[in-house]
């Protein structure tokens, strides 16, 4: 498909839709294991902690957990949706958004803007919201971490077991201060 010729990516996912509640705080989009705690090695605990490190100096209100022992919050690796996804499209009411299964443009003034930006976006319930994802590292269908600097490929059993891996995206009222916890306005 047109969507992978040329690029490095392992895939990518494009989503579409509007709000049907206005959300007020940051929304978040990621993934979450179904199955937790994460039971990790001395060794996986560390390469994990050193792969998240890196994550977060390239967003530093990305959020994560192993999973905690009572099932009340499962493993997960989320990143405000805003200035994270790799292309994001706001269509107003009455206007035609983006077709999905190719790809959309955003100017790349729009896009770095959008990315470093420090203000929280002012979603609405009227306009569709398009945006897409993608990783050159995750190769899903072979289900391993790959082309990582100097690192052999690695299968994602080691870090998940056999659990799924499903997307989420949420909104969190909490503040920078107070524990990151998922809000009940899951989208």
């Amino acid at each position: 498909k047109a969507i992978f010729e040329g690029k490095q990516r392992k895939f990518e996912v494009q989503i579409q839709g509007r709000f049907r509640k206005k959300p007020t705080g940051t929304v978040f989009i990621g993934g979450e294991i179904t199955e937790g705690p994460m039971a990790l090695g001395l060794v996986t605990k560390s390469l994990c902690n050193m792969l998240l490190a890196f994550c977060r100096r390239m967003n530093g209100l990305m959020h994560y957990s192993f999973g905690d022992g009572g099932n009340v919050e499962l493993p997960h690796i989320v990143f405000p949706l805003y200035t994270s996804v790799d292309k994001f499209v706001k269509t107003p009411a009455g206007q035609t958004p983006p077709p999905m299964g190719k790809l959309f443009d955003e100017p790349d003034k729009e896009r770095s803007k959008r990315r470093s930006s420090t203000t929280p976006m002012e979603w609405d319930t009227t306009s569709t919201y398009s945006f897409s994802f993608n990783s050159m590292y995750v190769d899903l269908p072979a289900w391993k971490l790959v082309g990582l600097p100097m690192m052999k490929d690695m299968d994602l059993h080691t870090f998940w077991s056999e659990s799924g891996l499903r997307l989420v995206v949420y909104e969190s009222t909490a503040t920078k201060a107070a524990k990151h916890k998922k809000a009940d306005n899951a989208y």
